[in-house]
Protein backbone atom coordinates (compact mmCIF):
# COMPACT_ATOMS: atom_id res chain seq x y z
CA UNK A 1 0.00 0.00 0.00
CA UNK A 2 2.92 2.28 1.20
CA UNK A 3 4.32 2.03 -2.83
CA UNK A 4 1.07 2.69 -4.29
CA UNK A 5 0.96 6.08 -2.15
CA UNK A 6 4.27 6.97 -2.70
CA UNK A 7 4.10 6.99 -6.81
CA UNK A 8 1.13 9.29 -6.33
CA UNK A 9 -2.08 6.87 -6.97
CA UNK A 10 -3.51 6.87 -3.46
CA UNK A 11 -3.92 9.14 -0.88
CA UNK A 12 -4.53 8.63 2.74
CA UNK A 13 -6.52 11.89 4.52
CA UNK A 14 -7.86 12.61 8.28
CA UNK A 15 -11.32 10.65 8.80
CA UNK A 16 -13.12 13.75 9.90
CA UNK A 17 -15.50 11.90 11.78
CA UNK A 18 -12.68 9.38 13.79
CA UNK A 19 -9.46 11.39 14.40
CA UNK A 20 -8.05 7.98 14.76
CA UNK A 21 -9.02 6.42 11.37
CA UNK A 22 -7.39 7.55 7.65
CA UNK A 23 -9.50 7.77 4.64
CA UNK A 24 -7.79 6.21 1.53
CA UNK A 25 -8.72 6.90 -2.11
CA UNK A 26 -7.36 7.16 -5.08
CA UNK A 27 -5.62 10.38 -6.83
CA UNK A 28 -6.49 12.08 -10.21
CA UNK A 29 -3.28 10.55 -11.37
CA UNK A 30 -5.40 6.84 -11.01
CA UNK A 31 -8.29 8.06 -12.85
CA UNK A 32 -6.08 9.44 -15.45
CA UNK A 33 -4.32 6.29 -15.87
CA UNK A 34 -7.62 4.37 -16.24
CA UNK A 35 -8.67 6.87 -18.75
CA UNK A 36 -5.57 6.29 -20.93
CA UNK A 37 -5.99 2.37 -20.38
CA UNK A 38 -9.53 2.78 -21.46
CA UNK A 39 -8.87 4.47 -25.02
CA UNK A 40 -6.15 1.56 -25.83
CA UNK A 41 -8.01 -1.33 -25.19
CA UNK A 42 -10.71 0.56 -27.67
CA UNK A 43 -8.09 1.31 -30.43
CA UNK A 44 -6.57 -2.12 -29.91
CA UNK A 45 -10.35 -3.80 -29.91
CA UNK A 46 -10.78 -1.77 -33.21
CA UNK A 47 -7.99 -2.84 -34.80
CA UNK A 48 -8.94 -6.33 -33.85
CA UNK A 49 -12.24 -6.12 -35.46
CA UNK A 50 -10.98 -4.34 -38.59
CA UNK A 51 -8.79 -7.24 -39.31
CA UNK A 52 -10.64 -10.24 -38.28
CA UNK A 53 -14.36 -8.98 -38.50
CA UNK A 54 -17.20 -8.34 -35.74
CA UNK A 55 -18.38 -12.17 -35.82
CA UNK A 56 -15.13 -13.80 -35.62
CA UNK A 57 -14.32 -11.42 -32.27
CA UNK A 58 -17.50 -11.98 -30.90
CA UNK A 59 -16.50 -16.07 -30.95
CA UNK A 60 -13.22 -15.33 -29.67
CA UNK A 61 -14.52 -13.68 -26.86
CA UNK A 62 -17.27 -16.32 -26.15
CA UNK A 63 -14.70 -18.56 -26.23
CA UNK A 64 -12.22 -17.07 -23.94
CA UNK A 65 -14.88 -16.40 -21.32
CA UNK A 66 -15.82 -20.39 -21.59
CA UNK A 67 -12.00 -21.21 -20.92
CA UNK A 68 -12.29 -18.36 -18.35
CA UNK A 69 -14.82 -20.47 -16.37
CA UNK A 70 -13.06 -23.77 -16.91
CA UNK A 71 -9.73 -22.55 -15.28
CA UNK A 72 -11.53 -21.22 -12.71
CA UNK A 73 -13.30 -24.59 -11.95
CA UNK A 74 -10.20 -26.27 -12.34
CA UNK A 75 -8.45 -23.72 -9.54
CA UNK A 76 -11.31 -24.04 -7.39
CA UNK A 77 -10.90 -27.98 -7.59
CA UNK A 78 -7.47 -27.85 -6.86
CA UNK A 79 -7.71 -26.10 -3.42
CA UNK A 80 -10.28 -28.57 -2.04
CA UNK A 81 -8.68 -31.24 0.03
CA UNK A 82 -9.38 -34.94 -2.05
Amino acid sequence: MKAVEERGYSERLPDPLDGRGKIVRLTERVQQAAQVGRAIIESIKREWVASFGLEDMRELRSQLERLVGVLGRHQARSLLPE
